[in-house]
């Protein structure tokens, strides 16, 4: 049985701050002096498990297996994933986001696992989601598109912990292991498929934006922590 454990996750957005006044068409083409809207990085939530699993901030789901907080002789108090996962509301959905989404967030597998998905973002019918694998392979599909980020293997070695961070845009994709770059992609110039504005990499940003739902372990068609 694989075994993943979280500590504290923290989640910013580089999100709109008004000078002036802001319309409905934020991020657009802005009018003149005193009306520009400005990016801004914006802590959104941070997440730690100290005080236990809180149902009214966490939703459990279990797939033959448990979800609980454990006690780490590094970390403390980490959140427990083996064979189940985790479900928190999208702090990123609350807020109007210009450039991007970021999570940081300490983790460790005792097992190599590069099929099940970290942590996804689905809208409310499955219909769009982008998830994110131990290899840094960001996989997005949606009625806009589908996009897939390789990533590479080795990124994040099972056994110790290792501080991450990934950050969403609406041009580029990175991923940093222990304040170290490890992969950074620029994003195709393709449309979006539908009839939604703009690129590939407007919509990819746009479903980390809105999503209602962020998942831990949970999100690729293979299980994650799944029985062996």
């Amino acid at each position: 049985m694989k075994t993943r454990k979280w500590s504290a996750l923290f989640v910013a957005a580089m999100t709109a701050l008004c000078m002036g006044s802001c319309s409905e068409d934020w991020g657009k083409m802005d009018p003149g002096a005193g009306n520009q809207v400005f990016p801004k990085l914006e802590k959104l939530t941070t997440l730690n498990f100290d005080d236990g699993l809180d149902p009214a901030i966490i939703t459990t789901f279990l797939d033959n297996g448990e979800v609980l907080i454990a006690e780490d002789g590094e970390q403390g108090e980490v959140l427990h994933l083996n064979g189940g996962y985790a479900r928190v509301a999208n702090p990123a959905a609350a807020v109007k986001i210009q450039k991007a989404v970021g999570l940081t967030f300490w983790m460790k597998q005792t097992a190599e696992d590069l099929e099940g998905a970290l942590f996804s973002f689905q809208n409310e019918d499955g219909t769009s989601k982008l998830s994110f694998s131990a290899d840094g392979q960001l996989n997005f599909t949606s009625p806009a598109g589908s996009y897939d980020a390789n990533g590479m293997s080795g990124i994040l070695p099972a056994g110790v912990w290792h501080f991450v961070g990934v950050s969403i845009g609406n041009e580029e994709y990175v991923v940093t292991v222990d304040g170290e770059e490890k992969f950074k992609e620029t994003y195709s110039p393709a449309a979006r498929a539908d009839e939604g504005e703009g690129t590939i990499g407007d919509a990819i940003l746009e479903l980390a934006a809105t999503a209602p739902y962020l998942y831990l372990g949970y999100g690729n068609e293979a299980q994650t922590l799944e029985l062996m």
